[in-house]
């Protein structure tokens, strides 16, 4: 075993410090990390790992459920009025989210439960008062559908959701119609008023609505139906940017097989661009919903009700990984800063960083770095050197150089110290030695050829 005392003392104060240092920069990890934790964009590991590089590369991203966001635009197998629906997987993680908001808060008022419903859902309808309907006024044509008169409550309704489950409301050009009716003089100006106040108030879509319009909305995304619901040939059917994006994603995979050498990497550079540009056409406005939908829910909420914290996302392996990695590096930080089982969390640490480089190694033909960050380096990078650097630490007893690992030794001696004169009543003392007595007839006996 390493002796502190066969080293110089300058080598001591250096490994020392750099076992603080490197926990000092765990620490800091852990702890930036666990803080985003209570933000609207919490710190995760699903960019790192999508990006996986080398023969680990499909064990690190088969951890993220959706590694190419196609989950963000998920559809059915079966076409509904001559479209798909390439939302139900959005729509059921906001679904499982809204119970998770009401769990998390159980004491919502039956207001706040309803406006947050219609934040995400949508109403079922919009109405705002008005004592008569003007005369003259026909809700004929599609304006029916959309808009009424209730005569009972005396309102003007517009029909958010019907029967059907279609979410109406009016648009533009329906409400000019409505401003531009003849009506009596006397009675033009509430009239006026309340279409102004109905539009404004249904001219909010929900957050599935607006995920809805943004798919099913835009035939640049989608592309055009079925060839035989349109009566055309193939040639003339119209892809969209998902299935332009899908058959990419198939070439990528089959030229990723087939790279061999580092220079084959930039005829990726290119794809791989063009895939984010892509991606970020498609999936980046739902992204955008998906993190300001909890915003605009907490500010629902009372200062008691938010003092709760944000709603915990739903339990997948790869939450179980970010938290594994925030308090794996916190712990460990700490561990190694005090010089506390300074040589397991210096081990531990090494495999933590280990699995790092293996992320992204920067082996010949597996990944040009160029591409994928700042550092340029080649067989080695930051995170194999800080483990090797681990691993010599493990290898030295340095906790009993400066940490609390030096308090154990003292107790274990003083408790084997106590073992061994507890019987003698000498405080803890081992007892004294003292020479055996000497033979009387020994001593009187004289060497052959002495002198007396």
């Amino acid at each position: 075993m390493p002796d502190a005392r066969r080293l110089t003392l300058s080598a001591v104060v250096f490994v020392v410090l750099l076992r603080t240092a490197i926990g000092w920069q765990f620490t800091y990890e852990g702890l930036w990390k666990l803080d985003t934790q209570d933000t609207a964009t919490p710190w995760t590991a699903a960019g790192y790992l999508k990006n996986a590089q080398g023969p680990l590369r499909q064990t690190f991203r088969d951890v993220v459920d959706d590694p190419h966001d196609l989950d963000w635009v998920d559809e059915k197998t079966t076409w509904q009025d001559g479209q798909k629906r390439y939302y139900d997987k959005m729509i059921a993680r906001w679904d499982g989210w809204h119970q998770r908001f009401l769990a998390h808060h159980p004491d919502l008022t039956a207001e706040q439960k309803e406006k947050l419903d219609a934040l995400l859902n949508g109403r079922e309808a919009y109405s705002v008062k008005l004592e008569q309907l003007p005369d003259g006024i026909d809700f004929g044509g599609s304006l029916g559908k959309a808009i009424a008169y209730d005569e009972k409550g005396k309102q003007l309704v517009v029909a958010g959701k019907s029967p059907e489950g279609h979410l109406w409301h009016l648009i533009p050009a329906e409400r000019d119609r409505l401003l531009k009716m003849p009506v009596p003089e006397e009675q033009r100006a509430d009239w006026q008023k309340a279409v102004r106040d109905v539009y404004a108030a249904n001219a909010k879509l929900s957050y599935k609505e607006r995920l809805a319009a943004h798919l099913m909305g835009d035939p640049e995304i989608i592309g055009d139906p079925p060839v035989d619901q349109l009566g055309e040939s193939e040639e003339q059917q119209k892809l969209g940017e998902l299935e332009v994006y899908r058959n990419m994603l198939v070439r990528q995979e089959k030229n990723r097989e087939n790279i061999e050498l580092r220079f084959q990497h930039q005829h990726l550079d290119y794809p791989a661009q063009e895939l984010a540009r892509r991606r970020a056409l498609i999936a980046g406005p739902i992204r955008a919903m998906d993190v300001q939908l909890p915003i605009d829910a907490r500010g629902l909420l009372t200062a008691e009700q938010l003092a709760r914290g944000p709603v915990p996302p739903a339990n997948t392996t790869l939450r179980y990984i970010d938290l594994a990695t925030t308090w794996g590096l916190l712990v460990l930080g700490v561990l190694l800063m005090v010089g506390l089982l300074s040589r397991i969390a210096a081990f531990f640490g090494a495999l933590l960083l280990f699995s790092f480089y293996l992320a992204l190694p920067p082996w010949p033909g597996v990944i040009d770095f160029q591409s994928f960050g700042p550092d340029h380096s080649f067989i080695v990078d930051k995170n194999l050197i800080e483990a090797l650097a681990l691993l010599a630490i493990a290898a030295l007893p340095t906790g009993r150089w400066f940490g609390i690992d030096a308090a154990f030794p003292r107790l274990r001696s003083r408790k084997a110290a106590r073992a061994l004169g507890g019987d003698s009543g000498s405080g803890g003392r081992p007892p004294e030695k003292t020479p055996p007595p000497s033979s009387p007839a020994k001593d009187q006996r004289r060497p052959v050829g002495s002198r007396q």
